[in-house]
């Protein structure tokens, strides 16, 4: 997915990538890397309050030079599901906002990645690596029945479930 997203920032001259994910978030920690990589600067959204120590994939984060933003949900933490949704859909959207602006107005250009990178540019990532994993079974002489995948944002599976049926893969 990164592939078409950095591309696209590139492309459109961003000096920043803004993005989503829990502290732990291989999704986070792959964008600060291919940020640093390309020269952009990158900022973290999460939703929850900073842990006691960084480990992990929120250290890595910190290493490769990404902001962290924290974004504390604790007054509507115990909501209903579909009211915590809700209300996170719009802080992340106010904090979004407000971090866009202020970025602009010292002159960076944003470009924003969906959580999980979940976008049609997302799911064109894993639609193409459908085609990747045929060619490089058939070099290698294996046959695969299926390929297992988490299932978060969607774009994943969506992207791999488009390009096995378009590639005429033997995988599902």
């Amino acid at each position: 997915k990164l592939d078409y997203f950095i591309c696209e920032a590139v492309q459109q001259g961003a000096t920043r990538i803004l993005t989503y994910g829990s502290n732990q978030s291989n999704h986070g920690r792959l964008t600060a890397a291919a940020a640093a990589k390309f020269g952009m600067k990158c900022t973290i959204l999460m939703d929850e309050l900073p842990p006691e120590k960084a480990t992990g994939s929120l250290l890595i984060d910190r290493i490769l030079g990404a902001d962290i933003v924290f974004m504390d949900d604790a007054d509507f933490r115990n909501d209903e599901e579909a009211d915590y949704l809700e209300k996170m859909r719009k802080l992340y959207s106010q904090v979004t906002n407000a971090l866009k602006k202020e970025y602009e107005s010292k002159g960076e250009t944003v470009y924003i990645i969906p959580e999980g990178g979940s976008s049609p540019v997302g799911a064109l990532g894993y639609f193409y690596a459908a085609k990747e994993i045929k060619n490089q079974l058939e070099e290698m002489g294996v046959k695969m029945d299926y390929v297992a995948t988490v299932l978060g944002s969607t774009a994943t599976f969506g992207g791999l479930i488009l390009g096995s049926k378009f590639f005429n893969t033997d995988f599902t």
